[in-house]
């Protein structure tokens, strides 16, 4: 028996291992193009998605999510193909009043061959006429190198904001752009938000994870919009998250040890319980009749 049970063994690995290092994969490339319509007040989207996976992407959609609008890009797309597909919105869906920068975003939500949900985080830019230059430079606090952060459990990170400029800045929009498997939220995002020039302000983010898989790797941004003079200024900042396995901390380690050692107590407990009861209820092996 042993003798046959190893090369099964063997042979099962064998057929697994491979399965593991040729797990197919799923990558979106969006190729977009921009037209701003000044005669309609509107703006005209048209997206080339290609999926450069193994793997085919279904029930893909394209989500904005600031102004509450998705619409159907493909049921599928196959691996090395694509699809196309347009949206127009009006410059008062999306809050162009001036001109400037603004930025738009998008996610492209789909299902692995599994039906997993799974997202793609994007920008979409727009200039209207004239754009300022630069007005804000960023930096993330608390996080694990150069604009990335290692996600092993809820986490709260900061991004400190300072004007460059020698003019007021008027913030209106703060936007976390991740994917739907992350969750976020912002603390000091109360707007409008007057930032002087060459001052500071500071955006508190707490992240969790939703349902990334360990090991993978995400884009996710956070969108500062607003005012300046009389142009509108749209900047990104970049932010890596890598999804780290959970770590517990010490009391929680301590904390199921306790339960674990009072659920065996417990189990014990019955066992002896249930033993002497079976001795208490014993019927004699044989019975003598009276003569």
């Amino acid at each position: 028996m042993r003798r046959t049970s190893i090369p099964l063994i063997i042979i099962t690995l064998s057929w697994l291992l491979p399965q593991v290092a040729l797990a197919s994969f799923i990558t979106l490339v969006t190729q977009t193009t921009t037209t701003v319509n000044e005669s309609e007040s509107q703006v005209h989207l048209s997206f080339t998605v290609r999926n450069d996976g193994d793997e085919q992407a279904n029930e893909l959609y394209l989500s904005f999510p600031t102004v509450n609008r998705s619409q159907l890009l493909a049921k599928e797309i196959a691996p090395k193909a694509e699809a196309t597909s347009a949206i127009s919105f009006s410059f008062s869906e999306l809050g162009i009043t001036r001109q400037g920068n603004y930025t738009i975003p998008l996610h492209i939500t789909y299902r692995d061959i599994n039906s997993y949900p799974l997202s793609s985080p994007q920008l979409v830019f727009i200039s209207r006429g004239t754009s300022p230059s630069r007005v804000f430079v960023g930096e993330y606090k608390g996080v694990s190198g150069p604009s990335l952060l290692s996600l092993s459990g809820p986490t709260e990170i900061a991004l400190q904001l300072t004007n460059t400029t020698a003019f007021p800045a008027k913030i209106t929009q703060f936007t976390f752009l991740a994917p739907t498997e992350l969750q976020a939220k912002l603390s000091g995002a109360s707007i409008p938000v007057e930032v002087a020039a060459s001052t500071e302000h500071t955006l508190s983010i707490a992240l969790r994870n939703s349902g990334a898989l360990i090991n993978s790797e995400y884009a996710t941004w956070t969108i500062v919009q607003g005012e300046i003079g009389d142009r509108h200024f749209a900047e990104n900042f970049m932010l890596r998250v890598h999804i780290d396995p959970l770590v517990y901390s010490t009391s929680f380690y301590m904390k199921a040890l306790i339960l674990s050692l009072g659920i065996l107590t417990v189990l014990i407990w019955g066992i002896l319980w249930w033993r002497q009861r079976c001795r208490e209820n014993k019927v004699p092996s044989s019975i003598t009749l009276p003569q």
